[in-house]
């Protein structure tokens, strides 16, 4: 959950916390004028992110093993 304003407002990581950082302006015009596929979903985006960081992971789990054996 985002505090914005003093209002609170749940958000995806995935989506942004802002319609027009996520595009979200472009899919709700294309829900509007089809709902299926429903362009909010991205079955594909989990697996893009797990992409994306895993390098970042590895590189840190190394260096904590190197630590931890000093």
């Amino acid at each position: 959950m985002i505090r914005c304003s003093g209002r609170s407002r749940r958000t995806s990581r995935r989506n942004g916390s802002h319609p027009d950082q996520a595009g979200g302006d472009v899919k709700l015009a294309r829900f509007r004028a089809a709902p299926n596929p429903n362009p909010f979903i991205d079955p594909g985006s989990c697996r893009a992110y797990a992409d994306k960081f895993e390098p970042l992971l590895e590189a840190r789990l190394a260096k904590e093993r190197r630590e931890a054996a000093k």
